[in-house]
């Protein structure tokens, strides 16, 4: 046997090695992935009533699809992004913490998000949020706490949370955005990368 023939044989026996090896490494690798997805699956139906099901539903996603979620699904995503917004401005740190450390397109989002889950009452309120952005930067007043004309737009953020509260809230935008996600469960449960 010449040195060609033994160095084919040996190649041939590394590429078939590598090959077995590959298909075991796959296999082993699936196998765990259906494994974790059983177990996201039995967090994300343990969670199914809670007040904040949507974000459950986001971080499973995030977890079944690390890389990116498929297109029928980005939607969903885009909403639970309007409704944690919506949370923050309403529920949580409020409308002077979001004005500072937010942005316009993240209000606009999730007025549109009100919007398509047919809240329409509720978005005007957004639109009227929008011209306050960049008031404490432009006004050096704005770190008075005493000073009238902070005095004066804290009274009117807290209006506007008066009365985003009096329609049904924060609240209601989670419940209707949970309720979406609870008819688009089996969708969700089902889907695989």
């Amino acid at each position: 046997m010449s040195i060609v023939n033994l160095a084919m044989a040996i190649l041939a026996v590394l590429v078939v090695g590598v090959a077995v090896v590959d298909r075991l490494w796959r296999w082993a690798k699936a196998k765990q992935n259906r494994s974790e997805i059983a177990g996201w699956q039995a967090e994300l139906l343990r969670h199914k009533d809670a007040p904040d099901f949507f974000q459950y539903v986001a971080a499973y996603l995030a977890k079944v699809d690390p890389q990116g979620c498929a297109p029928e699904f980005a939607p969903l995503l885009r909403q639970c992004r309007g409704v944690v917004t919506v949370d923050v401005a309403f529920n949580g740190e409020g409308l002077d913490w979001l004005l500072f450390h937010g942005s316009p397109a993240e209000i606009e989002e999730a007025a549109e998000v009100v919007a398509e889950l047919g809240l329409d009452p509720l978005v005007p309120i957004f639109r009227e949020v929008l011209p306050w952005f960049g008031w404490s930067e432009a006004n050096p007043q704005a770190s008075d706490f005493d000073h009238p004309d902070r005095q004066e737009y804290m009274a009117r953020l807290s209006a506007l949370q008066q009365r985003f509260a009096a329609l049904g809230g924060a609240d209601l935008v989670s419940a209707t955005l949970n309720d979406a996600m609870r008819d688009r469960l089996p969708d969700i449960l089902s889907y695989r990368p």
